[in-house]
């Protein structure tokens, strides 16, 4: 391990959202302090005791664990009231201490053994825990398809919330809450004036209406027919699929709506 007098004078928890042992190996590099609890699924395959096995056949209290001397990053599964699993870049198993658990089996509060890191993350969770409850009060909430965007809308909360709480630490004596704040941020950038995009342009360089096609050429009363299209194009009208087109303003264009079309 790291000797202990290179670290800086801090520590970093996680909540499993954010740790990973790639994350712990990084700041490890850096001599930063780092524990969270742990996705399995993040663990690099770490080969530690299913957990549903651990859930029926071990009692409250029992532990497994791997180490990586190479990267010193130490992964634990521990048996709560239901398996949890951490890792830390620092932190030890040793010395365990003890906790009063309920037991299910029992029906009482029994004493299991609680290892170190585990302990220490549990004194140290309640920033995370904060963090989390106070994010969770105004999720911003986008539906898509793109992976990212949850991660993306979280960010944003997150910085929302720090900057709120950073602003209480600054001005103690007055009184702003985490909705005041978001509705500021938002009417900022309501109010902020937007430059207009400008619009595409047609098959004549000039500016499209609707973004489809230019008007003059659109109710040009000159020869205009349907004809059919290699490929499905957008109605120009409807804006549904069609297998024709305009031959002279090249947009697609159904049987009826053309009449419409050509003179709205």
């Amino acid at each position: 391990m790291i000797p202990e007098s290179e670290y800086p004078n801090y520590m970093l928890f996680f909540d499993n959202f954010f740790t990973s042992v790639d994350t712990l190996i990084t700041l490890g590099k850096s001599k930063m302090k780092a524990t969270g609890t742990i996705r399995e699924t993040r663990t690099n395959a770490c080969p530690l005791i299913d957990s549903k096995r651990m859930g029926k056949e071990k009692e409250q209290g029992f532990y497994d664990y791997m180490f990586d001397k190479e990267n010193e990053v130490l992964v634990l599964k521990w048996s709560d009231n239901k398996p949890v699993c951490v890792a830390t870049n620092y932190s030890t198993i040793t010395p365990l201490s003890s906790t009063k658990r309920y037991s299910q089996a029992k029906k009482k509060e029994i004493s299991v053994t609680m290892p170190h890191l585990t302990e220490e993350y549990n004194a140290h969770m309640g920033g995370v825990d904060l963090l989390d409850k106070e994010i969770s009060l105004y999720r911003t909430r986008i539906r898509s398809k793109k992976w990212w965007c949850p991660l993306f809308t979280h960010m944003i909360d997150i910085c929302v919330v720090n900057t709120w709480r950073a602003y209480q630490i600054a001005n103690s004596n007055e009184k702003l809450s985490l909705l005041d704040v978001r509705q500021e941020i938002v009417k900022f950038y309501l109010s902020k004036k937007t430059v207009s995009e400008p619009k595409r342009r047609g098959p004549q360089g000039s500016k499209l209406m609707g973004g489809r096609v230019n008007t003059d050429l659109r109710l040009d009363p000159g020869n205009h027919f349907i004809v059919p299209s290699k490929t499905q194009k957008r109605c120009a009208y409807c804006k549904k699929k069609t297998t024709k087109i305009c031959d002279r303003c090249n947009v697609g264009v159904h049987d009826k709506c053309f009449a419409s079309f050509r003179t709205e």
